[in-house]
């Protein structure tokens, strides 16, 4: 279970207003009420930590909802995040998703209908950043 110290920084994360929704592997339960991301599958989360080479042609499930790839820094030091978008919804409507791998957490964020990937990473980087430097 991730610390109080820790739950405290994904709250204020989460107020951010360009974050919809955050979910971390470890289950804390940070999410909206209508939250997307609460179904996430466990086979899902092991897809995004394992061989992501297919995801550019076939793309990735985010609780159950097919995503395209947009760049996949999941591996790259510092920055530990990949970038995904949602498949349009019935108003026509996609989402950014991004995904952040501390030492042993995924943290899942989903964006407000118009933000941007570079919005989602950045918040989301700081939240990894911290969590790295606290050995989690």
């Amino acid at each position: 279970m991730l610390w109080f110290h820790s739950r405290t920084v994904l709250q204020q994360v989460l107020q951010q207003e360009t974050i919809d929704d955050l979910v971390t592997s470890r289950s804390i339960g940070l999410h909206s009420a209508d939250s997307l991301l609460w179904f996430q599958q466990p086979d899902e989360i092991k897809k995004l930590v394992g061989d992501r080479s297919g995801f550019g042609q076939n793309g990735v499930f985010i609780a159950g909802q097919r995503c395209r790839l947009i760049r996949d820094q999941l591996d790259v030091d510092p920055i530990f995040t990949l970038d995904l978008k949602t498949a349009a919804d019935a108003d026509g409507n996609a989402y950014g998703i991004c995904v952040g791998k501390s030492k042993t957490a995924i943290v899942i964020v989903k964006g407000i209908k118009d933000a941007t990937g570079g919005q989602l990473s950045s918040k989301l980087y700081s939240v990894v950043e911290y969590l790295r430097k606290s050995n989690y």
